[in-house]
């Protein structure tokens, strides 16, 4: 897509209702995008002073050329090359993995961490691509939200709304359903919104989400997979936190260790861990706006620090990212590695 195409699509995303370039909607959506509207200021606004403060890199000839923009055409090269110089990177864009964590969901007995990642343009005015995983064990469906469509990036903001199926609701893991293996009863999420800012001191994203739309609050959810035993509670927000894959904290020694089929993923475990949260990415599924995620596992305290991988018969590039946290959900080790499976 050009950088005007982008620009446009952005602009449209942030008109009157948010949905007035193409159909009006659920009246659900619509909420949820004004949602963002609200917390993330006018977006248009927020274009339209930023290209006058760069308004001095112009040439007076390029300022001509801007306002003969108006009413001709220029070729699609031409109109690039003006659009760079109005359009400055705000926040760093790429691949961003961190984390995110529920807050207040009365249920001290669950894990309330997981695995998110976004992929994020450079220029100004960008879209955004992200998905949030619920998987905790190996054994259970990967259970993912995806922002779709509907994200943005205006300078050093985030935007956007989650939606997707979850696992069932827990009372209906019982006899009956496991007998029907209904499994396929999922707990829907229609709007999710998010927003987030960058950190430039150390290159992060940051931000929260709230549920909105399509879901009860304080929910308790279940695998409801035979021989996996796994229950949470969502709350009705949270925080996330991604970084570049460079990004390290403390020493986790991340290596593989075994050949072929046999090759794991180790590392050393830093003091006062609780929980270490594993993910397998596919990085062009992830930057080609596909299912990223492979597999996500939080591993607790006193289990072996391993983890074992995903593999297909077509060699892929995987990004495995391991993150730690105490006993109060922060983080203190991270630490990416890419490998070419198998």
């Amino acid at each position: 897509m050009n950088k005007l195409n982008k620009i446009i699509t952005i602009s449209c995303i942030s008109g009157l209702g948010l949905l007035g370039c193409g159909g009006s909607g659920s009246d659900s959506i619509d909420t949820a995008l004004n949602t963002i509207a609200n917390k993330s200021r006018n977006i248009a606004d927020d274009i339209k002073a930023s290209y006058e403060q760069v308004e001095n890199k112009l040439t007076n000839s390029e300022k001509d050329t801007a306002t003969i923009l108006k009413s001709i055409f220029l070729p699609e090269e031409s109109l690039d090359v003006f659009l760079d110089k109005i359009t400055p990177e705000g926040g760093k864009g790429g691949l961003y993995v961190g984390y995110f964590v529920e807050e207040n969901d009365s249920d001290s007995s669950d894990i309330d961490i997981g695995s998110v990642y976004f992929d994020i343009g450079n220029d100004f005015a960008e879209s955004v691509y992200g998905q949030m995983s619920y998987q905790q064990k190996a054994c259970q469906n990967l259970n993912t939200l995806t922002t779709e469509n509907i994200a943005i990036k205006t300078d050093t903001l985030i935007s956007g709304i989650f939606s997707g199926t979850l696992d069932p609701i827990a009372k209906f893991d019982n006899d009956l359903l496991n007998t029907l293996k209904f499994d396929e009863i999922k707990t829907v999420v229609t709007g999710m919104p998010f927003n987030g800012n960058w950190d430039k001191n150390i290159d992060s994203w940051n931000g929260n989400y709230t549920y909105q739309l399509g879901i009860k609050l304080d929910k308790k959810l279940s695998s409801n997979i035979d021989g996996c035993s796994v229950q949470y509670t969502l709350s009705n927000q949270g925080n996330f936190k991604v970084y570049p894959l460079y990004y390290q904290l403390g020493e986790l020694n991340l290596q593989f260790t075994g050949v072929g089929s046999a090759k794991n993923l180790q590392w050393s475990t830093p003091n006062n861990t609780a929980y270490t949260l594993v993910s397998q990415i596919d990085i062009q599924n992830a930057t080609n706006r596909g299912s990223g995620f492979i597999r996500n596992e939080v591993i607790s305290q006193g289990q072996s620090p391993f983890f074992t991988p995903v593999a297909h018969d077509t060699t892929t590039n995987y990004a495995f990212v391991v993150q730690a946290f105490d006993q109060n959900n922060q983080l203190i080790g991270y630490q990416a590695i890419i490998q070419n499976l198998p």
